[in-house]
């Protein structure tokens, strides 16, 4: 039986640069993994104007609001077939009205374009960015299982990163999430990243 997708991005229509980003956002602070690095995110009227003056476009949300959402383990094989390899993860906090919403962001990248990037760096950065890596694929798998309450899609042009972003939010509890997810974000279709349906979902 064919699998109905929801909505997603068109990998293969990006340059070579192209970059996805996963975003595990949680009011627990033990989402970040322990040894990532913390940015700080710019404010909102700093980013647009530096966007607007990089000639960046806006993206589309083409999933929204999904609920009850996994990424499937096979996820990682699946971006490795396609030339995607995990670059890294880094940290950061939101202050919302609601709380302290914490952020663990991690990279995919084309192959070519991270050899590029570790080629360039110097000895010190190429360790640190290596032991980054190391630490974005001890922990990416476990987040990856957990089943979060809600989950949006946006594609977005280059420069920006096609953005995947799984949120729970206060109340959420432990409980819920190891529960069998509804949805579970996949490739399918040959470079189509979408949500289906969970195969345990009713």
């Amino acid at each position: 039986m064919a699998t109905k997708t929801i909505g997603g991005v068109e990998l293969s229509g990006g340059s070579v640069s192209r970059v996805i980003l996963f975003k595990f956002n949680s009011p627990n602070a033990s989402v970040i993994p322990v040894g990532a690095p913390l940015v700080e995110r710019p404010l909102n009227g700093a980013m647009q104007a530096r966007q607007a003056q990089q000639g960046v476009r806006p993206g589309v949300k083409v999933i929204d609001n999904l609920p009850s959402v996994a990424v499937s383990p096979e996820i990682l094989g699946q971006l490795a077939s396609l030339d995607f390899v995990l670059a890294g993860v880094h940290g950061l906090s939101l202050d919302r009205a609601s709380g302290t919403q914490y952020v663990a962001n991690f990279a995919f990248e084309r192959q070519a374009a991270l050899d590029h990037r570790l080629a360039q760096a110097t000895p010190k950065e190429h360790a640190e960015m290596l032991a980054n890596i190391e630490l974005a694929k001890r922990s990416f798998a476990e987040r990856a299982a957990s089943t979060w309450q809600f989950c949006h899609v946006y594609d977005n042009p280059p420069p920006r990163a096609d953005t995947v972003e799984l949120i729970d939010t206060r109340g959420y509890s432990d409980a819920a999430k190891k529960k069998p997810p509804r949805h579970t974000i996949v490739l399918t279709d040959g470079p189509f990243l979408t949500a289906c349906q969970a195969p345990t979902s009713v």
